[in-house]
């Protein structure tokens, strides 16, 4: 309760005690209705000071925002209650406040908020409660307004930066590696929809750089891209093949490059085989593997003991890829059928391209496909053609995940010079199918920048933001997030800084407030729409309430003074 609403309360309260304790005193009968009648008329007289309804008022609050027009500004009514936030040009008439939360607390008539500008920070839109929002906002100014790329990247993968921009005709997007050394240009589409991918050769933490020129070669935008590359993760797999091919000689080669450590089973002829490594498929040997590869022929090749431990394992959490090199016999698309893929002949094309941004050149030729059709259900694909035709999907069994792969030349890649691409696919493959053994990862914000606050989430107790020079920040996790375990920071300096989370760190890096306006500009315009409600009236039902209190009240204390008045009569 306000200062103001607490005063007319307290005498209120007052009164009715003082009047309730003399009419006890003085009458002799009808004590307790005429107490009960004047402590009603209190209450009315309160509620139609204050009527129901109108805690946050009907008043509207126009806020101006940075990015504000002056032709928004000079429509203005001169009678409206404006209050303009950091940032923001300067409006006669108009209240500098620190943020949204100390202007509603001078204003707590103000049941809706009209923004004028790009929109709201976060910050402001924690403030607003249920108040209504209606947002006039401005044309984006030229800039990258949207930029999506992974949080991390494992070392000798690819990777993609994707977004939007907003630019005039003739405009190109630049991008540069750490060096400065510009990698490519590209126009953006009709849409302003842009992508750009590089190889993330080694481990580590790179600063990348997007520029937005125009057609004069004036810088418009520029954007400090950063790249984490992590250590790939220790993974044991098996690889069980009817026979040696180009395919699995390229694969194992990039497993012993990628630090996996991948034991294999190869049959020549019955009962010779390559082996290396402990290829055992027992139910021991099964639960240090994460991840068992397995073409038709070996699958035929197993002991009905092995099949079943190998299900096993899969329903408590062992990934299993099914790589196909032709139409499989029938026992063996049987027990396939079982683990959720009705594999098929098919007359479709072998030949096929695959999707960016593994992709070849054209020029270099075509890779090619095992002439099958695969059928499952709501499972999704783990690698396309460039028709966007499955190439590879995989599907959930218990615990654990299986998959199944007809591309039958992966391999090509790495002798057309493209590895890196062969790499990211094969790693991709490792990471959606092999048995979850790492601890769950802390959430970090998206581009997060000085002076605004940064979230984190799914934290373990005693985590810290650390900087170079500077002292650890530890963060505490705020008890109303929850299980999600979140806590908020706000960076001082810009640069990388690392969440520190048990034994393990995190990179991130922070925008300087002049670094990517128009991608802070994007995101406020977005989130403050999202917050837009059509305005509700409220005048008119708080007047209508008004009217009805003031006749009950009107009524009461003629009710309680009639009353008296016969007590005191009687009395006489």
């Amino acid at each position: 309760m306000s200062l103001v609403a607490g005063i007319p309360v307290l005498l209120l309260g007052i009164v009715a005690v003082v009047t309730g304790w003399r009419l006890w005193r003085r009458a002799t009968r009808h004590r307790v209705p005429l107490v009960l009648l004047h402590g009603a008329a209190a209450i009315a007289l309160y509620a139609v000071l204050f009527p129901p309804g109108d805690g946050t008022g009907s008043a509207t609050l126009v806020v101006i925002a940075p990015g504000a027009t002056p032709a928004q500004v000079s429509a203005l009514d001169p009678d409206a209650r404006v209050v303009a936030l950091p940032g923001a040009q300067a409006t006669p008439g108009a209240t500098p406040v620190p943020d949204l939360a100390t202007a509603l607390r001078l204003h707590p008539e103000a049941g809706s908020v009209r923004v004028l500008g790009v929109g709201l920070p976060a910050r402001d839109r924690d403030a607003i409660g249920t108040r209504s929002v209606a947002f006039e906002p401005v044309p984006m100014p030229p800039g990258i307004t949207t930029a999506e790329l992974p949080a991390a990247v494992v070392a000798g993968n690819r990777w993609q930066v994707r977004g939007r921009v907003q630019a005039p005709a003739g405009a190109r997007l630049d991008w540069r590696d750490p060096g400065d050394v510009l990698l490519a240009s590209v126009v953006p589409g009709a849409d302003g929809a842009y992508a750009f991918d590089a190889p993330a050769k080694v481990g580590g933490q790179d600063l990348f750089r997007l520029s937005l020129v125009d057609a004069t070669n004036r810088v418009l935008d520029e954007l400090p891209v950063p790249l984490v590359a992590t250590a790939p993760g220790a993974v044991r797999a098996l690889l069980l093949a009817g026979g040696p091919s180009p395919e699995l000689k390229y694969l194992r080669r990039w497993a012993r490059d990628a630090g996996v450590t991948l034991d294999a089973r190869l049959d020549l002829a019955p009962g010779v085989a390559i082996r290396s490594g402990e290829a055992a498929l027992d139910a021991a040997a099964l639960a240090a593997w994460d991840l068992v590869i397995v073409d038709a022929r070996a699958w035929a090749g197993l002991r009905a003991a092995e099949r079943r431990a190998l299900s096993r394992a899969v329903e408590e959490g062992l990934g299993l890829l099914l790589r196909l090199d032709g139409v499989p016999p029938e026992a063996v698309a049987a027990d396939w059928r079982a683990l959720g893929f009705d594999i098929r002949a098919s007359e479709a094309p072998r030949a096929v391209a695959l999707a960016p941004p593994q992709a070849l050149d054209p020029a270099l030729g075509a890779l090619s496909r095992i002439a099958v059709e695969v059928r499952t259900e709501g499972a999704p694909a783990l690698l396309l053609d460039d028709a966007g035709r499955p190439l590879a999907q995989w599907r959930v069994q218990g615990q654990g995940r299986v998959g199944a792969w007809w591309l039958e030349d992966s391999f090509r890649l790495v002798l057309s010079g493209a590895r890196d691409r062969h790499g990211t696919l094969w790693a991709r493959v490792f990471a959606t199918l092999a048995r979850a053994r790492a601890a769950l990862s802390p959430t970090l914000p998206a581009w997060p920048r000085v002076g605004e606050r940064a979230r984190f989430c799914a934290l373990p107790t005693n985590a810290r933001i650390e900087r170079a020079g500077a002292a650890p920040v530890l963060l505490l996790v705020d008890p109303a997030s929850g299980p999600d375990a979140c806590a908020a920071f706000w960076p001082e300096h810009p640069g990388w800084h690392q969440l520190r989370a048990g034994d393990r760190t995190f990179p991130f890096h922070v925008l300087a407030p002049d670094q990517g306006r128009a991608l802070a500009a994007a995101a406020d315009a977005q989130a403050t729409r999202m917050l837009s409600t059509p305005p509700v009236p409220q005048a008119a039902p708080v007047a209508s309430a008004r009217a009805w209190l003031a006749a009950l009240w009107l009524l009461l204390s003629a009710a309680g003074w009639w009353l008296e008045r016969r007590t005191v009569a009687s009395k006489r």
